[in-house]
């Protein structure tokens, strides 16, 4: 003990050290229990948030990427069913386009044939009426080419 006290006294260590050393001890309690444990369950706490709302947000993150997925995978099946019904349309609207081409071809046709037989008809009647004609017309020529 003795040796001890030496030590100290060489060091420049006295009986207000000890009192320093309490004082320091009573301090570190005092400011411990009103000001770090506070601040550090404060500390914790908003670690424990953050790290929560971090997952939170990625879990969201995830959703969202999941439901654009979704999203353009029915896009994408509702564009080519889209695609599928106009080229059906398309597809329908090129036959109706030939059947009524078909149609106004026949009716024309028909009215043409009609149109022709009228015509035929009417030149007939014309021809025959004009062969009623040729016998007193070669007459008048002959007679005035004979004059001449």
């Amino acid at each position: 003990m003795e040796l001890l006290r030496n030590i100290l006294n060489q060091l420049g260590v006295n009986s207000s050290f000890f009192y320093q050393f309490a004082l320091v001890v009573i301090v570190y309690m005092i400011l411990s229990r009103a000001i770090f444990k506070p601040l550090l369950a404060i500390l914790v706490t908003r670690r424990e948030k953050t790290a929560g709302k971090k997952l939170k947000a990625d879990e969201l993150a995830a959703q969202t990427e999941k439901i654009q997925a979704d999203y353009n995978r029915m896009w994408m099946e509702l564009e080519d069913k889209a695609f599928a019904k106009r080229d059906e349309i398309h597809a329908e609207a090129a036959k109706e386009v030939k059947s009524i081409l078909r149609q106004a071809y026949d009716e024309a046709d028909s009215y043409i044939s009609g149109q022709k037989s009228i015509i035929e008809k009417n030149m007939h009647g014309a021809e025959t009426e004009l062969d009623k004609y040729i016998p007193g017309l070669a007459e008048n020529v002959r007679d005035a080419l004979i004059e001449r």
